[in-house]
């Protein structure tokens, strides 16, 4: 038994090392995050990323989504258009989303079939842009940039790399995922408003999310004597940028309720408008039974790192910092359990993987943080994600299964 272990350890060892060399030979590229972001980007497109593939092959189904008719109209006139549906159906959310309202206007002249072709594909460009800031985010605090890059990597195989590139019934989460990034990769107060602002034009949930891009800001730079200190004191505090959120998510809804008011827009959905979707969602179409599962394969091998983050927070006595990481990520998680698209929406919470690297990257060896990598990537790779209907298969692979 004892010779099995250590033949296995070798193996293991011996596979680590193979990985490492070979990704050696990648990161001394010149330019190298761009070409990782593109190599990324690539990936996807080959394992399912096909949004546009589908819109050309199958423009005539598309098109029959109320979505796209409803943001046709919405494009000509943002402000005056209404939607006839429930209070639960998407339409009736996209009134306040008028970041890609605004943005289709940029296509001028366009038939329906060139604005989806043109806001999909500035998706895919939010896409490779995410793989490109995230490397950008993360390398300031991470001198392993082979370990950087298989845990970006792992991130073409899981929900929140794809989810840039499946959006053919006009989501857009793409944009207000990328403006979160960048508004944490921003250390600019303006800029951070804009950004923050942006995203929550995109869609609202971008503002439940805030409160984790909030926290990423509030990380402590320094060390106090032998004791790592992770977030600053007071956490509670805020600093320039954070005063941007803040002020980004005030304006907002400043901005929301004048529109109500001189638009005759209708109002935020009230407490019993909301109760009813949940029923319908969790009940009647039974995702409650979903949840457990949702969760975990939102995020999947991830959740590694922000449960490991949360076990340091807790032995270094950071309870205040664990209080509110656990807030933010619960009320992303609880947002998410009340519609009834669950997996897209907890990729919001997203930037509490970032947080929890950064906290993991303080407080673990090099030589062993980077091995956590390596093992997240690979069950990423081994276990991908995919819808459960429309995107189970590749484009590739269903063009050779059904057609």
């Amino acid at each position: 038994m004892i010779n099995d272990l250590v033949t296995i350890k070798g193996l293991l060892q011996d596979f680590e090392s193979c990985c490492a060399k070979h990704t050696q030979r990648l990161i001394v590229l010149p330019h190298f995050r761009v070409w990782l972001a593109l190599f990324c980007t690539v990936t996807i497109l080959f394992t399912g990323g096909d949004a546009l593939l589908s819109i050309l092959v199958g423009y005539h189904k598309v098109a029959e989504s109320v979505t796209w008719q409803f943001l046709e109209k919405q494009i000509v006139s943002p402000l005056t258009t209404f939607s006839d549906r429930e209070a639960y159906h998407h339409i009736s959310k996209m009134t306040y989303r008028l970041f890609p309202a605004y943005l289709g206007k940029l296509c001028l002249g366009c038939s329906l079939k060139e604005l989806m072709l043109f806001l999909i594909g500035l998706e895919y460009l939010a896409g490779f842009l995410f793989f490109y800031f995230s490397y950008k985010v993360l390398r300031r605090h991470c001198s392993d940039v082979i370990a950087l890059t298989w845990l970006l990597m792992g991130f073409c195989f899981t929900f929140l790399g794809k989810i840039f590139f499946w959006d053919i019934y006009a989501y857009f989460d793409a944009y207000a995922l990328l403006f979160l990034l960048l508004g944490m990769q921003s250390r600019n107060p303006v800029l951070v408003f804009l950004f923050m602002s942006l995203a929550f034009w995109t869609d609202e949930r971008a503002i439940v999310a805030s409160g984790l891009v909030w926290l990423w800001h509030s990380f402590s730079p320094a060390h106090s004597g032998q004791n790592l200190i992770f977030f600053r004191k007071p956490l509670l505090l805020p600093t320039q940028t954070q005063w941007a959120i803040l002020s980004g998510v005030a304006a907002t809804l400043v901005l929301r309720w004048l529109l109500a008011h001189r638009y005759g827009l209708p109002a935020v959905s009230g407490l019993s408008q909301v109760l009813t979707e949940a029923k319908y969602v969790l009940i009647k179409q039974r995702l409650v039974e979903l949840i457990p599962f949702v969760t975990i394969s939102s995020f999947e091998s991830y959740w590694l790192y922000i449960l490991g983050a949360m076990a340091t927070l807790w032995l270094h006595r950071e309870k205040w910092a664990l209080m509110v990481f656990l807030f933010a990520i619960g009320a992303c998680l609880g947002v998410s359990f009340l519609v009834y698209d669950m997996t897209r929406s907890i990729m919001y919470a997203f930037p509490a993987v970032f947080i929890a690297v950064r906290i993991l990257l303080k407080e673990l060896p090099p030589e062993i943080f980077r091995r956590l990598t390596l093992w997240v990537f690979v069950v990423a790779t081994l276990f991908p994600t995919y819808y459960l209907s429309h995107y189970i298969w590749p484009f590739f692979i269903k063009l050779l299964r059904f057609n």
